[in-house]
């Protein structure tokens, strides 16, 4: 009974609540809460399967659309959500504290600006790994995605400091150029690398598609993990490098260098051939400028002019007579006379001329097809003694490298001096080798400068190719052949002018006089001289029949000799096409990797440097037999295509 209770007055007495109160049955609510002299409802929500951010934004949404609150009135979230906003809050400070700290750890570890800020892109594209994978699975930024990009960073900033580390201990030891740093430090730390990423994804995964009690809170944080380690690990093995080799490639030499797998793309790679000299310019160059071609061009040019003057009539003979001729008055005499000549061997002429125009024409063509043949032929020789000198350049700059580390290997005692010794042998002659590749490669500059008659400095060559096919095996081309024909049609005519002289010549004359002071006599006459005694002429024939058939055995000498050249030629091509076929397309790769393992056997130190040097000199001994075997297959096309080229 509430009114049975006593509470007490000012002066202590106590007085029953009956008295002061009325006690009325009626519904109210059954706690009355207040807040900052306010008073408040409180309304509990489960969340279940989804965060509560978004359920929250949900709400207040639908309340806002369909809810409209008296005055004085308001809405105020708490609970799970108003301690994530809190988080939020701190999190905006803790991820910017996180990320300077990594940065300055780095830069302590490193000592370098550069490194530091090498290492550390791996945050913003770890991070679009995460960002991409929340957005993949539908899920919403929360405080668990937060936590989750703040362990992403560490693991992606971890691995690039452990592959930048073992870049900087290769280059301090100096051995290789910086190209062969990267590949051989990306390709030994490229496992380390993808089992982290490999490990810690496995370990998340569980989290990822978990669907127990506390899902919502580890589905976000193993996402972005995980996602984020598939772009880390991307950056660390292959944006990293890119980036380390542009920024380190300043403090190395300009000069062409290939170290420990560089020379596995040589044959195919560009090496940077910006400025190449193709043999479709040689081919220009002589065609444009060889003084030969022109001279021959020129003689085309005499022999027609001189076709103009075969129509010629000997000079007029004129005689004047004045004086005493029948009586003692003087009287004039005046003749003219002028020999026609013989017209046969005018008309042979003109046709002897003629011949001789296209014998010009056959002589430039021929001249034109071997200068272009010389100076294909010396392109290929300059290409690959160009290549030559590249392979031996290589080489000397990995035993350069070599040689660095094994002084320092006879200061701390590890090795002994018979090894220095017998590499400094081996050293020494690899650098003769290479001072006479350098002497054979300008010999065979110059050799091509005089052949295709350049005016260029010395430039790079094509790319050398695996095998140049033939189109066809065709016959020996006409055009090695239209000199000597077009010279057996001259003789021909030739005999045929020599005969024309059996034919007589032909004369002209006038006459005008005066007898005995009575001018206008006058008249004309006419001649003919026949060669009745006609030995010089005679012999002129025979000799001219004899050369006719002097030139036409040498024809048949030329034919023979060009089709059994070609036949040669053909062998030679199909033993030197089954060879290459035989060794492969990869047998370059093949010596290459060879190189490759014996020169990491090496550095680890699983072989002494005995052993490495007989596998270089095997290596060198194939790759040089292997350039000259290609070097001779194209040498043998160019000659092929000589013979038998219709152009």
């Amino acid at each position: 009974d509430l009114g049975g209770l006593f509470v007490p007055d000012d002066n202590g007495n106590q007085i029953p609540l009956n008295e002061l109160v009325d006690f009325i049955e009626t519904e109210s609510p059954m706690l009355i809460s207040r807040e900052d002299a306010r008073r408040r409802i409180n309304i509990g929500v489960n969340v279940r399967n989804r965060d509560v951010a978004s359920l929250v934004k949900e709400i207040e949404e639908k309340i806002h659309a369909q809810v409209k609150l008296p005055s004085g009135y308001s809405l105020k979230f708490g609970g799970q959500f108003e301690n994530l906003e809190k988080a939020k809050a701190r999190l905006l400070i803790a991820v910017p504290v996180a990320l300077a700290m990594i940065f300055i750890l780095l830069y302590f570890a490193f000592g370098s600006f550069k490194y530091a800020t090498l290492i550390y892109s791996a945050v913003p594209l770890s991070a679009i790994g995460g960002v991409f994978a929340l957005w993949l699975r539908d899920m919403p930024f929360s405080i668990s995605a937060g936590v989750g990009f703040i362990a992403l960073f560490g693991v992606a900033v971890l691995n690039g400091i452990v592959l930048i580390s073992f870049f900087n201990q290769l280059k301090e030891e100096g051995e290789m150029d910086i190209k062969s740093l990267i590949l051989f430090g990306g390709n030994t730390r490229m496992r380390p690398v993808i089992m982290t990423a490999a490990v810690a994804s496995l370990g998340f995964l569980p989290m990822a598609i978990s669907n127990s009690n506390g899902a919502e809170v580890q589905k976000p944080l193993a996402t972005v993990v995980i996602g984020g380690l598939i772009t880390a690990t991307f950056l660390t093995l292959i944006v990293l490098p890119v980036l380390y080799y542009m920024v380190e490639r300043k403090n190395y030499p300009k000069k062409a260098q290939i170290g420990v797998l560089a020379l596995l793309l040589l044959p195919f790679a560009s090496n940077a051939q910006g400025d190449m000299l193709s043999i479709d310019e040689v081919r220009n160059s002589v065609i444009q400028n060889h003084p030969q071609l022109k001279n021959a061009q020129l003689g085309i040019k005499l022999e027609e002019a001189s076709r103009a003057g075969v129509y010629k009539l000997n000079p007029v003979d004129i005689v004047l007579q004045h004086g005493q001729i029948n009586y003692s008055e003087r009287d004039y005499y005046l003749e003219a006379n002028q020999n026609l000549g013989n017209f046969v061997s005018w008309f042979k002429l003109d046709a002897v001329t003629r011949q001789k125009i296209l014998l010009a024409k056959s002589q430039e063509e021929l001249l034109r097809r071997e200068l272009l043949y010389k100076a294909s032929a010396a392109y290929t020789d300059w290409k690959f003694s160009y290549y030559e000198a590249q392979l031996f350049d290589s080489l000397e700059t990995m035993y350069k490298g070599i040689h660095e580390r094994m002084q320092k290997r006879v200061k701390s005692g590890e090795s002994d001096g018979l090894e220095m010794t017998f590499f400094s042998v081996r050293y020494t002659t690899l650098k003769n080798e290479k001072a006479a590749a350098l002497s054979r490669l300008n010999d065979a500059w110059s050799q091509l400068c005089l052949s295709a008659w350049l005016k260029t400095e010395n430039r790079s060559p094509e790319l050398l190719q695996w095998i140049i096919a033939l189109k066809e095996k065709g016959n020996v081309s006409p055009v090695l052949m239209n000199t000597m024909n077009a010279t057996a049609e001259l003789s021909k005519i030739e005999t045929s002018y020599a005969r024309s002289f059996y034919a007589p010549e032909y004369m002209v004359g006038y006459f005008n006089q005066s007898l005995e002071k009575v001018t206008g006599y006058w008249g004309f006459r006419a001649g003919i001289s026949i060669p009745l005694w006609a030995w010089s002429t005679k012999s002129s024939v025979n000799q001219a029949k004899i050369k006719e058939e002097i030139i036409m055995n040498e024809i048949e000498i030329r034919q023979q000799e060009l089709s059994f050249q070609l036949e040669a030629l053909f062998k030679r091509y199909d033993v030197l096409t089954g060879t290459l076929n035989g060794q492969g397309s990869d047998y370059i790769q093949n010596l290459e990797g060879l190189k490759q393992k014996s020169l990491l056997q090496y550095v680890s130190g699983q072989s002494d440097f005995l052993s490495f040097a007989q596998i270089m000199d095997t290596y060198l001994n194939a790759r040089i037999a292997r350039m000259e075997m290609q070097r001779e297959f194209e040498q043998v096309i160019h000659q092929i295509d000589f013979l038998t080229s219709s152009n």
